[in-house]
């Protein structure tokens, strides 16, 4: 949130983590807080020894040239301790004059922005938001341009101790956003003279874009008791049918000023990627028509769900998270199979069933980047015999999956992954 925008945020938090939320539907931004995050000043922690004086600064302000309690008693006692206090500097080798030291101050964590795909503030329509103070929960609701609804809900974890965000369309659309952490010399009051001391890195999964998140270390001061220290935060991401992925170098700034002062992002910030970003997106299935031959009877027609690349035509699968739609049943487990690389191009799957039958195999080959490069379909006997089936894949494929389908069962029964 820019400038003092903060201040109109929602709250949530458990005593010790929280959040500050804009709710914007389009760009939202989060500011993760945690009581115990201090930033640290060169001020001097340890109390001065002005035992030396106490007893002439209480005579003093109990009683002053015949006044009780007067205010020229009051002004000579804080001269008394300031000057005792002066000399215990000198001693200390702390310095010549005592003067007022500020304690450490609170600050925030990272600063999230979400920003929705193909959306703008200030489009959308029937937009609330809310606070649920038997819950602890805030949220936000709101129809897009296109008359999709979408929600938004936030609350503090007290059992976890971590906050939890959900976003989803009401209509069941497809969700797609992207995930940054603004800089900290733009957020609010954090570029002044002493937070430009500060340095960070931004972190990300570069494999999976599982999480994105910030390490920050405190400036050096020669009485901060925190030189070593510093503060982390991040945020986890979980897409439920979708998939997500990192993205390098997402609105770069490293010119920015702040206003406020003389922080730089160029200064402060020492990624090697000093803007990452996350972004995730609903899969968008297209179907792949197979056919089946069971019991002599005229060849059935199936239709299976792949994922569609976005930047293509190819079809490709998530590996590790291979969704079909199955009519609702259960995946079974009564397939045992182990697919082996033979020579290049070639591979190997030995398996049985403990339920006989029919089954379609389904076997694919993808490259490097996921991509379907080739599928072989073919229908199999199987039982509790072991049988070995052998199938070319080709020397360009890196993954390979093997999928068993069973008319009977209605369902995908083993999934077999070839690194």
């Amino acid at each position: 949130m820019g400038n003092d925008s903060w201040r109109y945020g929602l709250v949530c938090g458990n005593g010790e983590n929280g959040m500050v939320e804009s709710c914007a539907p389009a760009s939202d931004v989060m500011i993760f807080q945690n009581m115990k995050f201090n930033y640290p000043s060169n001020a001097i922690r340890m109390t001065p020894d002005t035992s030396s004086v106490r007893e002439e600064t209480m005579q003093s302000i109990l009683n002053y040239n015949g006044k009780y309690l007067s205010p020229e008693g009051a002004q000579n006692a804080n001269n008394l301790m300031l000057n005792a206090a002066s000399e215990w500097m000198k001693e200390m080798g702390l310095g010549d004059k005592w003067s007022l030291q500020w304690t450490y101050s609170f600050h925030p964590g990272h600063q999230l922005r979400i920003q929705m795909k193909d959306a703008k503030n200030g489009e959308e329509k029937f937009y609330e938001r809310y606070t649920d103070y038997q819950t602890g929960e805030i949220g936000t609701n709101w129809v897009d341009k296109n008359g999709n609804g979408w929600e938004r809900r936030s609350f503090a974890s007290r059992e976890d101790n971590v906050n939890f965000t959900s976003i989803k369309s009401t209509d069941g659309k497809k969700l797609s956003l992207t995930l940054t952490i603004d800089d900290i010399a733009r957020m609010s009051n954090e570029g002044g003279a002493d937070v430009k001391n500060l340095r960070y890195r931004k972190i990300v999964d570069t494999e999976n874009g599982d999480y994105i998140g910030i390490s920050a270390h405190y400036p050096y001061y020669p009485n901060s008791l925190l030189n070593n220290g510093g503060y982390a935060g991040v945020t986890r991401v979980v897409a439920i049918g979708g998939t997500k992925e990192y993205v390098f170098g997402t609105n770069a700034a490293d010119s920015y000023v702040n206003p406020k002062g003389n922080a730089t992002d160029a200064e402060m910030n020492l990624g090697e990627d000093k803007n990452p970003a996350i972004r995730t997106a609903t899969r968008e299935y297209v179907p792949a028509i197979v056919d089946v031959n069971t019991d002599g009877e005229a060849y059935k027609y199936y239709t299976l769900y792949f994922d569609k690349a976005t930047n293509g035509t190819n079809i490709s699968v998530a590996l590790d998270d291979i969704a079909f739609y199955t009519g609702g049943q259960p995946l079974c487990e009564t397939i045992d199979a182990i697919c082996e690389k033979e020579t290049d191009g070639n591979i190997k799957i030995t398996v049985k069933s403990k339920d006989a039958g029919q089954y379609f195999m389904i076997v694919a080959a993808y490259s490097d980047f996921d991509i379907l490069e080739k599928a072989t379909t073919k229908s199999v006997n199987l039982g509790e015999e072991e049988q070995s089936f052998y199938e070319t894949i080709g020397t360009s494929a890196k993954k390979v999956c093997v999928l068993f389908w069973n008319e009977k069962m209605a369902c995908f029964s083993k999934k077999v992954i070839l690194e």
